[in-house]
């Protein structure tokens, strides 16, 4: 059993909205109440467990303020 969290958003691509972070392919943020704890990598299926999973496969998303108490994700597709 993996660790429990919050929330699991996974996106094929995740944009660090930090200066200097580089895009992240295949990655995925875990969060508890109020606090992002991992935002990079996909780490192997079985690492968490998570109360909500939101599948971003085929859509992009943005970190921001991971170094802060308030973290949010923004999740977004585009359509040609």
């Amino acid at each position: 059993m993996g660790e429990a969290i919050d929330l699991l958003v996974t996106a094929d691509l995740l944009y660090p909205m930090t200066e200097g972070d580089p895009a992240i392919l295949g990655g995925e943020v875990a969060v508890r109440p109020g606090r992002i704890i991992l935002a990079g990598p996909a780490k192997p299926a079985g690492s968490w467990t998570a109360a909500l999973s939101l599948d971003g496969r085929g859509k992009a998303g943005a970190i921001f303020r991971r170094r802060f108490r308030c973290a949010g994700v923004a999740v977004s597709s585009g359509h040609a």
